[in-house]
């Protein structure tokens, strides 16, 4: 009965040290979330400042807006605003008279693109022209191969009867060397 209650008590405990490691490392994970959701509170609270000095700056541009009642200040503005006006229209002046000056180069552009169209579509004439040839030379080279296989065959049937030949000569050499020789 002792050993049942050692067993499971060591069980017990073996289970209770096995929860606290787990506990330890769910304890990490929140400490690392806590730190990623503090980082990310501190960003949202820098763009919703600068969301308010957006605002405010906004606000500040409409803060003196036009008095009709006072003649002197909106002719005054009036004055502004027609200087503002007509240094835009120099500067659209200005933006007009570049983009006017590049519409040759872009007709340049424009031409040798059509250049470029035309040399493809020869090109792909040429590159069908090719691959026929290509196609042609394979045939070639698959008959050469079967012409000089043949060629290696009869070669080594020449070799052999060749190999025949000599081999008939040297014995019939043999045999007229044992013959008296006529006319010593």
């Amino acid at each position: 009965m002792n050993r049942r209650t050692g067993s499971s008590s060591s069980g017990f405990a073996v289970a209770t040290e096995w929860l606290g490691r787990i506990a330890a490392l769910l304890s990490v994970v929140l400490f690392v979330l806590v730190v990623l959701t503090i980082g990310k509170g501190l960003t949202m609270q820098k763009s919703a400042k600068q969301i308010v000095q957006d605002f405010h700056t906004t606000n500040g541009y409409f803060a003196s807006r036009a008095d009709l009642t006072d003649v002197a200040k909106v002719k005054n503005q009036l004055q502004v605003l027609t200087g503002v006006l007509a240094e835009l229209n120099r500067s659209a002046n200005v933006d007009v008279t570049y983009l006017a000056a590049t519409i040759p180069d872009v007709q340049r552009l424009l031409a040798a693109g059509r250049g470029d169209v035309n040399i493809a579509y020869q090109l792909r004439g040429v590159a069908s022209t090719l691959q026929q040839s290509a196609a042609s030379i394979h045939n070639v080279a698959a008959n050469a191969r079967g012409t000089v296989a043949a060629v290696d065959t009869e070669l080594a049937r020449a070799i052999t009867l060749v190999g025949q030949l000599n081999a008939q000569l040297a014995i019939t050499e043999r045999k007229l060397a044992l013959l008296p020789s006529i006319g010593r």
